[in-house]
């Protein structure tokens, strides 16, 4: 078996988040009881198995807000400080206590925060936090959540914003949608169906890929390719969450706020140990 990476999932506190989305991934996917202990238990294991399988690259998330975790977040983040690291934020926490936050990220070797963004303005109130993530050499990249509230439908527009903002190295444009189980009748399924205009994402993509940007890599495992927009790395993501793998060769092994290692966010029979 080879992985592309290893998704660490911190486990949630009694407040799970803090903004609060109508579209979130986590109130729709398998839902598992938090156990700290387990995660550390199985930590070396989680570790060997990674190694095994080729993961070059570790993603820190949550199924809420991991910076609500702060014990949690670090521990985790100090077991993997010799890896490629990145976190998956919302980034108010980050934005509330940035000048505690960002000696303990440097500490422990971050590399990527990457910032869930569903609105245009959202990257302009990030922009001193962004400005001093790039001061410490940690790369931003935006993750843009294509639906009907981010206010902007033109690629080069949200491209101008990104670049007004400066320091953001890195644009993943996110198609938010959700697994083929899902219960329709669930708020955030029922949210998605209404919320994301057909075509919106699509018609992004068809007008960056009109612009004939050299491409700069092809992410391995996926069918993604990464371009360069003016010095800055930009990519489409057509899917939110891992949902199958069709052979030996998978996205990312998930160590879930259960302590578990699956191959799946949304079934528990993909479950390794």
């Amino acid at each position: 078996m080879k992985a592309q990476n290893l998704t660490v999932c911190v486990p949630t506190t009694k407040q799970r988040c803090d903004k609060n989305c109508p579209y979130c991934i986590s109130t729709i996917t398998w839902q598992t009881l938090p156990n700290p202990t387990l995660i550390q238990t199985n930590m070396p294991k989680v570790k060997r198995v990674a190694d095994s399988a080729g993961v070059c690259s570790v993603l820190v998330t949550s199924k809420g807000e991991p910076f609500l975790n702060p014990w949690g977040l670090f521990w985790t983040l100090n077991q993997f400080k010799d890896y490629w690291l990145e976190i998956q934020t919302n980034g108010i926490q980050l934005r509330t206590h940035i000048h505690d936050m960002i000696p303990k990220l440097v500490s422990t070797h971050v590399n990527v925060i990457a910032l869930s963004i569903d609105k245009i303005s959202e990257i302009n109130d990030a922009k001193y936090l962004i400005e001093t993530l790039s001061k410490w050499d940690i790369i931003t990249r935006l993750c843009v959540n294509v639906t009907d509230i981010l206010m902007c439908d033109k690629f080069k527009d949200i491209m101008k914003v990104v670049e007004n903002v400066g320091n953001v190295r890195q644009v993943l444009f996110r198609n938010i949608n959700y697994p083929s189980t899902a219960d329709p009748e669930n708020p955030a399924v029922e949210w998605i169906d209404n919320h994301t205009p057909i075509g919106a994402y699509s018609n992004l993509a068809i007008e960056m890929l009109g612009m004939g940007l050299n491409v700069i890599r092809e992410i391995p495992l996926t069918i993604i390719k990464t371009y360069d927009y003016n010095g800055i790395s930009v990519c489409f993501s057509d899917y939110c969450i891992q949902e199958s793998n069709q052979s030996e060769n998978i996205r990312s092994l998930i160590l879930q706020e259960d302590g578990h290692l699956y191959t799946n966010w949304n079934s528990p029979a993909s479950i390794l140990f």
